[in-house]
């Protein structure tokens, strides 16, 4: 799997193209495929290029969606390798991209809705996506 998500990313790198990669990513992190796979191949996708999620955000609303699908009991033990999968990032980049996952934007689009950083909601989900960027808690 992670062969497959680096061979994603260089095609995508190639021009390959938003949509197909956007059909590449949302198969590879369907419900479908186990997390341990999923997660597998994000890291090869992501190799030193994580900051393709941060000028693209269709694919960080695929990654999204893919996260919040996975079971509670499976998180735990996927956590390292996600956390891989985000190393290539550097301090910056890594705020830019939790900004961008916890839906702060300069605007919304109508009917949007997003969670604010002072709700329950966000404060609960923080620490984890802070530990998944490898931030402090």
């Amino acid at each position: 799997p992670r062969l497959r998500g680096f061979a994603a990313r260089k095609l995508h790198d190639g021009g390959g193209g938003v949509d197909v990669t956007a059909k590449r990513l949302s198969r590879a992190l369907s419900p479908a495929i186990p997390p341990t796979d999923a997660a597998a191949w994000l890291e090869g996708f992501l190799d030193d290029a994580g900051r393709l999620l941060l000028h693209d955000q269709p694919l960080l609303d695929l990654l999204d969606s893919w996260l919040r699908q996975i079971p509670a009991e499976d998180l735990d033990g996927l956590l390292p390798q996600l956390r891989r999968a985000f190393s290539g990032l550097d301090r910056m980049e890594r705020r830019h991209l939790l900004n961008a996952a916890t839906g702060v934007r300069a605007t919304d689009a109508p009917g949007v809705t997003t969670i604010g950083r002072d709700s329950a909601a966000f404060q609960a989900a923080l620490p984890l996506l802070k530990t998944l960027l490898g931030m402090s808690a």
